[in-house]
């Protein structure tokens, strides 16, 4: 019975959710993300242990080729990818420190990832 109460809670998502959510998200382009990815400062990043299962800059590269694509392009790797985004960003997010973030591993992370806390919020 526990079994399906956990089975109760899950919450499927559509194709046109992930991709949504991962697009609002995402507040870097990706010519701005591969730029950021080759910095000395995007290098920080992989130092720091996360608790995911691929490093920062990974993810990075991974959501470039995603934002390259055309919608009708994308693959069920590629979803599993926005799946892992969605997920991680926002515990990200919720972990901000306090002070100054522009050049905190913080910021360079979710950077890394594509997400940028210094950018304006997409109207």
């Amino acid at each position: 019975m526990l079994h399906l109460l956990k089975l109760s809670k899950t919450v499927v998502k559509t194709k046109e959710q992930i991709y949504a959510e991962f697009r609002e998200l995402i507040n870097m382009g990706s010519g701005e993300l591969g730029k950021w990815l080759y910095s000395k400062e995007s290098k920080l990043v992989d130092a720091e242990p996360l608790e995911t299962d691929i490093t920062a800059r990974k993810a990075g590269d991974r959501t470039i080729k995603i934002l390259r694509k055309k919608r009708f392009e994308l693959t069920k790797s590629n979803f599993d990818h926005m799946e892992r985004v969605i997920a991680y960003l926002p515990k990200k997010l919720a972990e901000r420190p306090e002070g100054d973030i522009s050049t905190s591993i913080w910021r360079y992370t979710l950077m890394s990832w594509g997400h940028d806390p210094l950018k304006t919020p997409k109207l």
